[in-house]
């Protein structure tokens, strides 16, 4: 489970250089699309500062870049010792789902006992949960 997790956090983080970047590319674009002020020592210092804090920002987006795992990615199911077909695995993956599967239900039995209830019909409410005690008596 806990890859899973670092999976979804490695996207996230792609998903975030890459929007990065392409503010970087934007603000590349705009500067390029200007002329360069040669007569305007001001305005030519402006846009070395500028051109400095695009270099930074882009060394700083570089170094958040997500690692690849593209050793792990190109491996195939038989280098890491995975073969999704065999008996003793899938066995084992049973079992686990029938082990969380039963811990759901306990869970559930557990609050039922407590006078908890589920309404699944009950409208969404946005900051809640569609569990509901019910009054004791």
């Amino acid at each position: 489970m806990a890859g899973k997790g670092n999976e979804a956090t490695r996207t996230w983080a792609g998903g975030l250089v890459l929007a990065l970047r392409a503010d970087v590319d934007a603000c590349v674009a705009g500067l390029r699309a200007k002329p360069v002020p040669v007569e305007d020592v001001g305005e030519m210092s402006k846009r070395v500062r500028f051109v400095a804090d695009i270099a930074r920002a882009a060394k700083l987006i570089l170094s958040l870049a997500p690692e690849d795992d593209a050793d792990e990615a190109e491996m195939s199911d038989d280098d890491r010792g995975h073969e999704p077909d065999d008996p003793v695995e899938l066995e084992r993956l049973h079992c686990e789902l029938q082990s969380r599967v039963a811990e759901i239900h306990s869970v559930l039995e557990s609050k039922r006992r407590e006078g908890w209830t589920f309404n699944p019909r009950a409208e969404a409410n946005p900051g809640g949960s569609s569990e509901t005690r019910e009054a004791s008596g």
